[in-house]
C-alpha cells in the first residue's frame, strides 16, 4: 500500500536542513531595463562536479515584455510542516515569478527536468488586481497557509500595499491576507516566526515613488518607508509598529535569526542614530551595525551608495542565536554582480558589503 510522505526537501529544523545535499541548480532572474526584450529566468549549473558548472544551461523567456522580474520563490517549503496549518504533501516544484512593473505572475514547472523549466500558467494583472486588491507583486514566500505575496501598491498603484495569498497547488488568488492593518500603509517584504505566531513586514514606498527612480524630495524629506510592522500570524491582525527614525529609510528584506528578525535599512541620512524604542512586553529594535563599503574595482560608477538590499545569515555559525557573528567578525551581508541582463551577467565586477568589527 502506497503511503504519502512529505517532500524530501522539507525539514523540521534548520539543523536538519544544514545536513541536506547541496542544490545543483540555481534560478536567476534577468530583465531588460529598456523593456524592449522579454525578461527571462536563467538556469545556472552550480554543481562543482558538472561539466557545465557555473554556466547558464537554459533560459526561459517570458511571453511579454516589460515585466521587470524581481524576487520570486517556490510554491512550497518547510513551512508546510507547520502544525497549525499543515500541508505536508504539497510538492516543492513550481516557481512563482511575478513582474514588479507589469503585475503579471508566471508559474514555472521545474519537473521533470529542473534544467528545463516550463511556463505552465500566467496570471494577468487584471486578475491580480480584482482578486487581491493589490498590484506590483514584489516578494514571494511559501508559507503555512499558502503562497504569501507582498505587493507594493493597491489596485490603483497607491497605498496601502500589503500581502495576498495564493493556493499552493492551483495558484488561485485567495485574496488579501490582512484582516486588520492598523497604521500600516507602505509595504515591501514579509517574514514570520512560526514558533511565536508572528509575521513581520517592512516598508519601501508606493510605485509612483520608485518606478522611475527615487524621488529626491521624498528621500530628503524622510518619507520613504522606515518602519517594521508586527502581526498576529493566526488572526492576521496588526499588533505593533517599530519606527527606525528619520535617519533610516527603505527597510528592505527581512531574514530570520532564531529569536530575531534581521532587517536591512537601505539608506541612512546624516545625524544621530535613531533611538530604539523599549516598550514593555513588546518587541524592540536593536541596531547591530552600520554598512561600510568595500572598494569596487572596475565599477561602472565612481562610487556605490550605501544600500543594503539583501543579506545572508550563516545558519552554520555556532553562535548564530546571539549577536557575536555581527559584533566580533566581519559579516558578509550582500554580494552580487552589477549586471543588467544575461548577456553581461558574467562580465560585471563583484560587489560585497560587510558589517565591520567594532574596532574598525
Amino acid at each position: 500500500m502506497a503511503t504519502w510522505k512529505p517532500d524530501a526537501s522539507f525539514y523540521p529544523s534548520p539543523r536538519m536542513a544544514m545536513k541536506a545535499p547541496a542544490e545543483t541548480l540555481a534560478y536567476v532572474a534577468a530583465f531588460d531595463p529598456a523593456r524592449k526584450k522579454p525578461d527571462a529566468i536563467a538556469v545556472v549549473d552550480v554543481d562543482p562536479k558538472s561539466r557545465t558548472y557555473a554556466k547558464i544551461v537554459t533560459t526561459v523567456a517570458m511571453p511579454n515584455v516589460g515585466d521587470e522580474l524581481h524576487h520570486f520563490g517556490w510554491n512550497a517549503c518547510s513551512s508546510c510542516l507547520c502544525p497549525n496549518a499543515p500541508h505536508p504533501h504539497v510538492e516543492r516544484r513550481y516557481l512563482v515569478v511575478p513582474g514588479l512593473r507589469s503585475s503579471r505572475i508566471h508559474i514555472l514547472d521545474t519537473k521533470p527536468d529542473g534544467r528545463k523549466p516550463k511556463i505552465v500558467k500566467v496570471i494577468e494583472p487584471e486578475e491580480v488586481a480584482e482578486r487581491a486588491g493589490y498590484t506590483r507583486p514584489h516578494t514571494v514566500h511559501c508559507g503555512p497557509e499558502g503562497i504569501y505575496v507582498a505587493a507594493l501598491g493597491n489596485a490603483q498603484g497607491k497605498e496601502p500595499g500589503g500581502i495576498f495569498l495564493m493556493d499552493h497547488e492551483t495558484f488561485d488568488i485567495r485574496g488579501r491576507w490582512e484582516i486588520y492593518r492598523g497604521p500600516q500603509r507602505l509595504a515591501y517584504d514579509a517574514w514570520w516566526h512560526l514558533g511565536h505566531d508572528t509575521l513581520v513586514t517592512s516598508e519601501w514606498g508606493t510605485p509612483d515613488t520608485f518606478e522611475n527612480g527615487l524621488v529626491p524630495e521624498i528621500l530628503l524629506g524622510a518619507k520613504y518607508g522606515r518602519r517594521l510592522h508586527f502581526w498576529d500570524l493566526h488572526t492576521r491582525k496588526h499588533q505593533q509598529t517599530i519606527d527606525f527614525g528619520d535617519k533610516y529609510q527603505l527597510v528592505f528584506e527581512l531574514r530570520p535569526a532564531v529569536e530575531r528578525a534581521v532587517p536591512g535599512a537601505g539608506m541612512r541620512g546624516a545625524g544621530d542614530d535613531a533611538a530604539d524604542p523599549h516598550l514593555p512586553r513588546q518587541l524592540r529594535l536593536e541596531r547591530i551595525g552600520d554598512v561600510v563599503l568595500m572598494q569596487v574595482a572596475g565599477s561602472p560608477a565612481r562610487h556605490v551608495e550605501k544600500l543594503v538590499v539583501h543579506r545572508e545569515i550563516d545558519i552554520g555559525d555556532q553562535r548564530w542565536h546571539r549577536l557575536e557573528p555581527f559584533q566580533h567578525r566581519r559579516q558578509l551581508v550582500g554580494i552580487g554582480r552589477l549586471g543588467r541582463n544575461i548577456d553581461d551577467l558574467g562580465h560585471r565586477p563583484l560587489v560585497a558589503v560587510a558589517v565591520p568589527r567594532p574596532d574598525r
